[in-house]
């Protein structure tokens, strides 16, 4: 089989239509997305956004009106071995979790999705995923970097808002390099280091 069975399940399911992907370096793809488990007292969520962004946890909180904060690797990693995945797939609804997407997602032509192997990806059409998200919560919850360097530091009037905002890119700079990094389980001694730091890991896919 080409892609997992639970991925190949929930598009048979919702009847859509797609092409998988052999990964390999020369393949061309389009709409690439990434994703991050979050979760509180009402649960986990699945934010689904584009590979090139970083994720507004502070707007996505604001949007759900949940107090959101990272699952851990390891719950994340028991989420995968559940549904028979060697690592986190970001198609849709495949690992039962409630999902956000990022507007941007809804502005691609094409789009090519994680299927949690390391083999494949999967494309569907714009309509398609359109389709397999449903009334799923849709809203501005990624940010570039461009437009944090840009609309951040122009709107800033003063010396102090312009700290702030430098301070606020880079924070989420340094939990996209964490989130990169701790793809892999950290040593303790890591782990203990992010903790004194007040930075929490954020497992993601990537492609």
């Amino acid at each position: 089989m080409s892609v997992p069975a639970v991925i190949e399940q929930v598009l048979t399911q919702h009847d859509i239509e797609f092409n998988v992907i052999d990964a390999h370096p020369s393949a061309q793809l389009q709409g690439t997305a990434r994703s991050s488990v979050l979760q509180d007292s009402q649960g986990k969520l699945q934010a689904i956004y584009p590979a090139e962004s970083i994720l507004d946890v502070d707007a996505l909180r604001a949007h759900t009106k949940r107090e959101l904060k990272a699952t851990s690797l390891e719950d994340v990693q028991t989420l995968c071995s559940s549904a028979q995945l060697s690592q986190l797939t970001n198609v849709p609804k495949a690992l039962g979790l409630d999902i956000v997407i990022d507007q941007r997602l809804l502005e691609c032509t094409e789009l090519t999705l994680e299927t949690g192997n390391e083999q494949h990806f999967v494309s569907l059409s714009a309509a398609q995923f359109k389709q397999l998200i449903g009334d799923a919560l849709v809203a501005n919850i990624a940010v570039t970097e461009a437009e944090l360097q840009t609309t951040s530091l122009d709107s800033a009037a003063d010396t102090d808002q312009i700290t702030a905002a430098v301070a606020n890119f880079t924070q989420l700079r340094i939990k996209q390099r964490l989130e990169e990094t701790l793809e892999f389980p950290p040593c303790q001694t890591l782990r203990n280091g992010l903790s004194n730091c007040g930075l929490t890991p954020m497992p993601i896919s990537k492609i």
